[in-house]
């Protein structure tokens, strides 16, 4: 799934699936995955900004009780989120701890490298800068809802 909100000055922005909170970003955009029982269920993306004004919308979908499609090539999607010892300047949550360490790692993430890669989409990281024993974390939230399968 994703949505988009021209909400200014976004707070966060939540997913629910049939009234039950299922996703939660500080950002305009929810782009993932959402698991459901096969079935009718109604969706509503709500985003609220910093005074508290909100704007959402609300569909419905109808899930078929076909296998759901497996995960693949997460290393090759958009959109992953870095931050080290703290989250940086400009970050809803900026100045709070996330991946901790002594200090702020200066990082890189680029996508669809060709080598060394089984798929020739593999990620590759680089992590230095002048802060000796930092951290750095990428995160890509998957996905919500509660119907989840494993193709083992």
């Amino acid at each position: 799934m994703y949505a988009q909100t021209t909400l200014p000055n976004i707070a966060y922005t939540r997913v629910y699936i049939d009234g039950t909170a299922q996703q939660f970003t500080f950002y305009n955009t929810v782009d993932s995955l959402l698991w459901m029982s096969p079935g009718s269920h109604q969706i509503e993306i709500l985003a609220t900004d910093k005074s508290g004004n909100q704007a959402s919308t609300t569909f419905s979908v109808t899930v078929d009780d076909s296998t759901p499609a497996p995960v693949t090539q997460i290393q090759a999607m958009p959109n992953w989120e870095p931050c080290s010892a703290d989250f940086p300047p400009g970050h809803p949550r900026a100045g709070q701890t996330c991946a901790a360490g002594l200090g702020n790692a200066v990082s890189t993430m680029t996508e669809n490298q060709a080598l060394p890669s089984m798929s020739g989409k593999s990620a590759k990281f680089t992590m230095g800068g002048p802060t000796p024993y930092s951290n750095e974390l990428y995160t890509k939230f998957l996905g919500g809802g509660n119907y989840p399968t494993s193709t083992s």
